[in-house]
């Protein structure tokens, strides 16, 4: 073996700036392995580095580099090529050049962090993560996950949503603060726009909504420092536990199967890992000392939805992101409100609720409520029975009455204004006129009644009413048939009427 000395170390530095030897040469010519050769060459100094890869072109502008970084350290090594290009340096490549400045660029320290301790029930971190996206019908959606960590105990809860706006972020309050059974006093979370629309410095905005969620469990919002995700480390392995043994691999069909399962998961598997390094405990007994330091929630849950003004056009539904929702026909023409969560939709007239149903997540689809759709086939049917019966009033101003007498004898409105439209149609409004007179007359108000009167009108003779000319067999032509007296007839079914 070679022994590795001053001289050694300058020699090779002589071949590879100077004579330009390749590594493989003086490791051949000087006995030694190549990697030796490197680990010289780049331990040296900056300019063995850089002239390594180009040091006819750099070499001369080295002393111009290395200044500017000293005095620029995060200059962009775009703008360092620019300068040197001014300069007279000859070469071409970008990609080139930053590997060069990469190598002369002074290294930033290490940072090292502190071990952030807390006690029981003081803090919570909470944080979105992306899942990917997946389709329902027509709708592409992005997988959000909604993740809250105990610090002390390290207990994990996790709650997945199609969006990360507002509604859901505080539904995931609730349903965290539900899971853990009470409310930790700092909630730290990252500078997400859900949590803080402004910072300056440590000087921070929240968002009035998510207010709204610590106003209602007392809370203390707490934005981590930019730049500083290890402030929230806790969550942030929470996020990749989840990935790695909850979500890798699994198979699920609806977005309600998938949080039945993060919950059966996150009351199972997650409780049972162990605690901290060194000790003997698991998750589950942390969070049970853990429990009964945090602050009791409050009487009631908070309402996390969203909300919006919507116009109801000639058709009964009401438009909430390209899907139809079914509303009773007798809102149609109005302004109503939505009120939607994650789950339902609700459609209120002010205080009074309209309607609910099943959110859908899809896209352009028709969401109906059988009874809706009863309601408005019975008020098309009233409205086509006002329409029939102003049309026979304006015909038969007498139809009227008769039509009242109808209903107080609790026969069939609307199949009584239809049948009389048919005997006007067919007798015109003269004769049917003068038959509901008599009948209104009588007294005896019913249909058949009127058409007794009508036949009579046609007919003067009642015991004669003309027949179609029929095809008898010869036999048969010669027989007469008289035409009976029906008056009796009609003479008790007046004593009835009457009775």
């Amino acid at each position: 073996m070679t022994f590795l000395d001053s001289e050694n170390e300058a020699e090779i530095l002589r071949l590879t700036f100077n004579e330009e030897w390749p590594i493989g040469t003086i490791a051949k010519q000087l006995g030694m392995h190549r990697s030796v050769i490197e680990r010289i060459i780049s331990q040296s100094q900056d300019i063995a580095a850089v002239s390594l890869n180009r040091p006819k072109l750099v070499v001369n502008h080295l002393d111009f580099i290395s200044d500017t970084l000293k005095k620029y350290p995060d200059i962009h090594a775009s703008r360092l090529f620019a300068m040197v290009k001014k300069r007279g340096y000859e070469g071409r490549s970008q990609s080139h050049f930053r590997k060069i400045i990469s190598d002369i660029r002074p290294k930033k320290p290490q940072e090292a962090f502190a071990r952030l301790t807390t006690l029981p029930g003081e803090q919570a971190q909470v944080d979105w993560a992306d899942f990917g996206k997946v389709t329902v019908g027509k709708a592409t959606h992005k997988l959000m996950a909604f993740v809250m960590t105990l610090s002390w105990s390290r207990t994990v809860f996790v709650r997945f949503f199609f969006s990360a706006r507002m509604p859901f972020f505080q539904q995931g309050f609730v349903d965290a603060f539900e899971f853990f059974g009470g409310v930790p006093r700092i909630i730290l979370h990252d500078n997400l726009k859900s949590g803080v629309l402004e910072r300056v410095g440590s000087i921070v905005r929240f968002n009035d909504d998510f207010l709204l969620v610590c106003k209602h469990y007392l809370f203390e919002p707490r934005a981590v420092n930019v730049m500083r995700g290890n402030e929230k480390g806790r969550v942030e392995r929470s996020i990749r536990f989840i990935r790695d043994n909850f979500f890798a691999g699994r198979e699920w069909k609806t977005i309600d199967e998938l949080n039945y399962e993060a919950l059966q998961w996150c009351l199972s598997d997650s409780l049972e890992r162990p605690w901290r390094r060194g000790e003997t405990k698991l998750v589950k007994d942390a969070f049970a000392e853990e429990k009964e330091k945090l602050n009791p929630l409050p009487a009631t849950p908070f309402n996390a939805f969203e909300r919006l003004s919507v116009s109801i056009g000639k058709t009964p539904y009401a438009r909430f992101h390209t899907n139809d929702y079914s509303i009773p026909p007798e809102y149609v023409g109005k302004n109503l409100e939505i009120i939607a969560g994650h789950y339902k939709v609700h459609i209120s007239d002010r205080l009074t609720p309209v309607a609910t149903h099943d959110r859908s997540w899809g896209k352009y689809e028709t969401i109906e409520d059988p009874l809706h759709q009863k309601l408005l086939k019975e008020r098309k049917k009233k409205a086509e029975t006002h329409s029939g019966l102003a049309r026979l009033i304006a015909s038969v101003p007498e139809g009227e009455q008769f039509v009242a007498g109808l209903a107080e004898r609790g026969q069939h409105v609307g199949g009584g204004i239809s049948s009389l439209l048919k005997l006007l149609d067919l007798h015109g409004k003269e004769k049917l006129s003068v038959a509901i007179k008599e009948v209104l007359e009588s007294g005896a108000i019913h249909l058949k009644n009127v058409h007794h009167v009508l036949k009579r009108l046609n007919f003067p003779n009642s015991n004669h009413i003309p027949t179609a000319p029929m095809n008898l067999a010869p036999e048969y032509s010669n027989i007469i048939v008289e035409q009976p007296d029906l008056s009796y007839y009609d003479k008790i079914t007046e004593d009835t009427d009457d009775e």
